[in-house]
């Protein structure tokens, strides 16, 4: 199989973590095969999905050559404080 663009996989946060370990058990052939990986994780204000992100930004760790965030706030505003704490200084983008 291949992909000759970039491509954009839309999972939610439960599958996410299995395709995220699934990831790191196979980054160093897919960097040896040219492969480049980012993560892009939507956060909402609900608490389990602060917890899920910070969870998911840890396993993309060993097998992204970046990472950044999405706080989504078209329907209530996030803690910046703890969006911080849990982005450990990857990016952030806020959808309103």
């Amino acid at each position: 199989y291949g992909v000759g663009v970039p491509a954009i996989v839309d999972i939610g946060a439960n599958t996410a973590a299995t395709v995220f370990a699934a990831l790191a058990d196979h980054a160093e052939g897919l960097r040896e095969a040219g492969v480049e990986l980012g993560a892009v994780l939507v956060v909402s204000s609900e608490p389990g999905s602060l917890a899920d992100a910070s969870k998911l930004l840890k396993l993309s760790r060993a097998w992204t050559d970046t990472a950044f965030f999405v706080a989504n706030e078209v329907r209530a505003p996030l803690d910046g404080d703890v969006l911080a704490k849990v982005a450990a200084g990857a990016p952030v983008e806020t959808l309103r």
